[in-house]
C-alpha cells in the first residue's frame, strides 16, 4: 500500500532526526535530513493517485472472539486532500524554519514529522478504532511536547484543560462506536446509524470547541508558528477528516435544523473575530473555529466531499496566514493567490463546498455565506499584517528555500481544484460563491487599506464576543470541573507516591499485592 511509503518516510525521518540530536548534538545536517524527508513524503502523496482506492489491515488482533475489528487504513479520493494538506504543510513548517533558526530546532522538525505521520493515520482511518486510536497518539504527543516547552504554571494548566476537553470529545466518539456497536451496527463509517453518527458530529464538535481556549502565549514565538501551527492544524485536519465519512442524511431533520444555526452562530461570531484578530497568531483559533463551521455545516447538509474541501482548505491557507512572516511585496502578490481557494468558485478547492442534499439548508447560506466571506477577508487583510521576521542574517539558501515552503503549500491547494480527489473540476454554486467572494474581496480590501477599522468596529464586536461568551458557560464550568479533578488526582497520587517512598513503603506495596493477588483469584473462580 503506497500511503505506509509515505507515513514510513515521515516517522523514519522524524527517529533519524532525533537520533542525531542525541547522539550528535553539534551535527549541522538535522535540519536537511528533515527536509529532504518532508519532501519526499510530499512526493510520495502524488504517487497515491496510480491506484485509489486502498484498503489495508494494518494488524490482526487475536483472539478474533474477542478482538472483532482490526485497525485499517483506507485511502481514497475523499481524504486525499486532507493527506496532501498534511504532508505539504510539513514539508512548509520545515523549509520556512530557515527564517526562524533562533528559534527551531532537530526537536521541534522531530515533532512536526511524528505528527504528521499520526495525523495521517487518523485521517486514512479506515472504521471507528483506527480513529481512536490516532486521535488519541496525536493528543497524547502534542500534550507531552507543548508541556516540555511551558515555562510557567498558567501555560501548563491550559495546555491540561485543552487536552482534557479533546479527551470528552473522543469519550463522544467512544459513546457514538458503543451505540452503533449496541444496534448490531458494524463498525465502520458507511454502516453508521444515525444515532452513533450524531455522537460523532457531537465529538468533533467539542474538540473543535477546544480550539477557542485561550492559551497563554508561549515565549517563543518561532515555535507557536512551526512546531504551534503543527500542532494545531493537524489535530483540527485529523478531526474534520471523520466529518467526510459520516452518511449522508444520518442526522435527524430537526436536530440538523438546530446544529446548522448552531454552526452558522460560531462561525459568524469566530469570522468577525478572525477579521479584527491584531495577527494571524491570535486570530489563527478564531479561523480554525470558522473554518470548522463551514466543514461541520457540509457534513450537516449531507455534503462528505464539500466538508473535506473546506477542512483541507483550513490546513492549506492556515498554513499560510501562520508561516508567512517576511514581508515581501512580490510573495504577498503571490499568496493572495491562496485566497482562491476559500472562494467557492468553479475549479476552486472548495467549489463543491455549497453542494448539499437536506431540503432547506439553503435558508442557511444567508447566514453561512457571510462565514466564507468572512474568513477571506480576515485572510486576504492579515496579509498586510506579516512581516515580524527577517532573512537578513541568515544565509543565502534561506531566501530561497523559504518562499519555495509557502509555494509548495500554495501549489498543493490549488492543484486540488483540478484533479486528484472527487471535488476536483466542480462548478458549484455560483450565486453564493460570487456573493461570499466580492464581499469578503472588498471588507479584506478595506481592511488591508484601512487598518484602523479594526478599532471602529471594536464596539459592534463586543456584543457578538459577549454572546460567545455566555454560550460558552458550559465550556467554562466544564473546564473548572475538570481542572479541580486533575488537582484533585495529583494530590492523591502525591499522597501515594509519599506513602510508598517512606518507611513503611515496602509494607504498603506487599499489602496492596495481597490485595490484589485476592481479587484476581476471586475473580477466576
Amino acid at each position: 500500500m503506497i500511503p505506509l511509503i509515505t507515513i514510513a518516510l515521515l516517522a523514519f525521518t522524524a527517529a533519524a532526526v532525533l537520533v542525531m540530536r542525541v547522539a550528535r548534538p553539534g551535527f549541522g545536517y538535522s535540519w536537511l535530513a528533515a527536509a529532504i524527508g518532508a519532501l519526499l513524503a510530499w512526493i510520495s502523496t502524488f504517487i497515491w493517485q496510480i491506484s485509489l482506492p486502498q484498503t489495508l489491515t494494518l494488524l490482526h488482533w487475536l483472539p478474533p472472539s474477542i478482538f472483532t475489528y482490526s485497525p485499517t487504513l483506507l485511502a481514497d479520493r475523499i481524504n486525499f486532500p486532507y493527506a496532501l494538506s498534511l504532508t505539504s504543510l510539513a514539508l512548509a513548517i520545515i523549509w520556512t524554519s530557515a527564517a526562524r533558526s533562533t528559534t527551531t530546532g532537530p526537536l521541534a522538525w522531530s515533532s512536526t514529522l511524528a505528527l504528521t505521520a499520526l495525523g495521517l493515520i487518523a485521517v486514512l482511518a479506515g472504521n471507528v478504532l483506527t480513529l481512536l486510536l490516532a486521535l488519541a497518539a496525536v493528543d497524547v504527543l502534542e500534550l507531552v511536547n507543548t508541556l516540555r516547552v511551558a515555562d510557567d504554571p498558567a501555560s501548563s494548566n491550559a495546555e491540561v484543560i485543552v487536552f482534557s476537553v479533546r479527551m470528552l470529545g473522543l469519550g463522544l466518539l467512544v459513546w457514538g462506536a458503543v451505540v452503533a456497536y449496541a444496534a448490531g451496527s458494524v463498525l465502520n463509517f458507511e454502516s453508521m446509524p444515525p444515532q452513533g453518527s450524531l455522537y460523532l458530529m457531537l465529538g468533533v464538535g467539542v474538540r473543535m470547541a477546544a480550539f477557542l481556549y485561550r492559551q497563554p502565549n508561549t515565549p517563543h514565538p518561532g515555535l507557536r508558528r512551526g512546531y504551534g501551527t503543527a500542532v494545531r492544524l493537524i489535530s483540527a485536519g485529523a478531526s474534520l477528516s471523520l466529518l467526510a465519512r459520516i452518511p449522508g442524511g444520518s442526522i435527524p431533520p430537526g436536530t440538523t435544523t438546530w446544529l446548522l444555526f448552531f454552526a452558522a452562530l460560531v462561525g459568524l461570531v469566530s469570522g468577525v473575530s478572525w477579521l479584527r484578530a491584531p495577527d494571524s497568531l491570535e486570530g489563527r483559533r478564531f479561523f480554525l473555529a470558522g473554518m470548522g463551521a463551514l466543514a461541520f455545516a457540509a457534513a450537516l447538509r449531507g455534503n462528505g466531499v464539500g466538508s473535506a474541501a473546506w477542512g483541507s482548505a483550513l490546513v492549506f491557507c492556515g498554513g499560510l496566514s501562520s508561516l508567512y512572516t517576511v514581508h515581501q511585496r512580490r510573495l504577498t502578490i503571490v499568496l493572495l493567490a491562496a485566497g482562491f481557494m476559500l472562494t467557492a468558485l468553479p475549479f476552486s478547492l472548495t467549489a463543491s463546498g455549497w453542494l448539499g442534499a437536506v431540503p432547506g439548508s439553503w435558508a442557511f447560506w444567508v447566514l453561512l455565506v457571510p462565514v466564507q466571506a468572512l474568513m477571506l477577508a480576515g485572510y486576504v487583510s492579515g496579509l498586510a499584517r506579516s512581516g515580524q521576521e527577517s532573512l537578513e542574517n541568515q544565509p543565502n539558501w534561506a531566501w530561497s528555500i523559504y518562499p519555495a515552503g509557502l509555494v509548495v503549500l500554495l501549489s498543493s491547494g490549488l492543484s486540488l481544484g483540478f484533479f486528484g480527489w472527487g471535488g476536483a473540476r466542480q462548478i458549484g454554486v455560483i450565486p453564493a460563491a460570487l456573493v461570499a467572494t466580492l464581499l469578503g474581496t472588498a471588507v479584506g480590501w478595506f481592511f488591508w487599506r484601512i487598518p484602523g477599522l479594526r478599532r471602529v468596529v471594536r464596539p459592534a464586536v463586543r456584543s457578538g464576543e459577549r454572546l460567545a461568551s455566555r454560550s460558552a458557560y458550559v465550556f467554562r464550568a466544564g473546564s473548572t470541573v475538570i481542572w479541580g479533578l486533575y488537582r484533585t488526582l495529583g494530590t492523591v497520587s502525591s499522597v501515594v507516591a509519599r506513602t510508598l517512598e517512606g518507611d513503611g513503603g515496602l509494607l504498603w506495596t506487599m499489602v496492596v499485592l495481597v490485595l490484589f493477588l485476592s481479587l484476581f483469584q476471586t475473580f477466576l473462580r
